[in-house]
């Protein structure tokens, strides 16, 4: 942010909130319509529910009088394509990712497993590990914390089941035996088969525990990747194999993996509009996303140039760039 203050002589002040409570903290400000916040970075499931109560500014406009730092091209297109409105653009992609099964490759040659296809592998996988080890390594580990965190995994499972969140006509579709089969199945794996402590766990102490080499399997966000392949924070580094999210079905609703999009958003209330603007786009631009490279590992860009870089930089350099 200095290099911005310097290009532009803006000044940013930057307020990190945890992610558990920013988004009630968002809502507390939008309905005050206090202004304090000229930028906000969320979660795109937000967009319809902000846009509808008018609580963020389309940027259209702002995109083509200060055109400066965009390069709409330049996004993934599944990344922008999630902040758009009737037409209209709400936020610039700033972090996103998917959901993928990662497996240690040397335990599942030691022990004769193959890289699960099911959730019923999934599972004899976890059991075969966790009894093989003496259960010094657990079976897998997920996220078990309530609330976003155990939802967002337990989602694949929900899908991978043929189950849904929602009926075509809005209602809810969680009392079908495939919700209740795939909620079941993801509570026992745990309990039997989980590392101790599981129902507390949230991102990071599940990505850390893995890294350490404490588990056989994981399932979490693609960007875990970026951490089990850093050599300066994991002990599995090229160990990991990484494929789709199982599925127990060809019946699916859609498909098993999840999509997630943080993006930055200018506040209706803001009063300086321009300059949130600058910095939204300057903050989201490809240069910065490759600068965040040298900062720690990284793969929730969402620059196609940035992509192409990282790209190039793992297959080169075994290094904490590596993704």
């Amino acid at each position: 942010m200095p290099e911005f203050t310097k290009e532009t002589g803006i000044e940013v002040e930057l307020e990190v909130i945890p992610e558990s409570d920013i988004t009630a903290k968002m809502l507390l400000e939008f309905s005050s319509g206090s202004g304090r916040y000229d930028v906000v970075q969320n979660n795109i499931i937000y967009i319809p529910g902000f846009v509808k109560a008018g609580y963020i500014d389309p940027l259209d406009d702002l995109a083509t009088k200060l055109p400066k730092y965009l390069d709409r091209a330049d996004f993934v297109p599944g990344y922008l394509n999630t902040n758009i409105v009737d037409g209209k653009l709400y936020g610039l992609p700033v972090y996103g990712e998917s959901t993928f099964l990662m497996y240690r490759k040397d335990l599942f040659e030691q022990y004769g497993l193959t890289p699960p296809k099911t959730f019923d592998e999934v599972i004899s996988a976890a059991k075969t590990i966790k009894e093989k080890s003496n259960g010094e390594i657990a079976g897998i580990t997920m996220r078990g914390a309530q609330g976003i965190q155990n939802v967002y995994v337990w989602a694949g499972w929900l899908w991978g089941y043929g189950g849904e969140f929602l009926t075509k006509d809005g209602k809810s579709a969680l009392g079908t035996p495939e919700a209740a089969a795939s909620l079941d199945a993801f509570a026992k794996i745990l309990r039997d088969y989980g590392p101790v402590g599981a129902a507390n766990f949230g991102w990071e102490e599940n990505h850390v525990l893995f890294q350490q080499g404490k588990a056989g399997m994981t399932m979490d966000a693609t960007v875990n990747g970026a951490f089990n392949e850093d050599p300066a924070v994991s002990s599995v580094v090229g160990k990991v194999g990484y494929v789709p999210v199982p599925k127990q079905t060809d019946a699916l609703k859609g498909g098993s993996s999840s999509l997630a999009v943080h993006s930055l958003y200018i506040t209706s209330a803001s009063a300086q509009k321009e300059a949130a603007w600058l910095f939204a786009s300057w903050a989201t631009a490809k240069e910065q996303q490759i600068k965040s490279f040298s900062i720690a590992p990284n793969s929730g860009v969402t620059s196609e140039a940035a992509l192409i870089r990282m790209n190039s930089t793992s297959a080169t350099e075994p290094s904490r760039k590596r993704c």
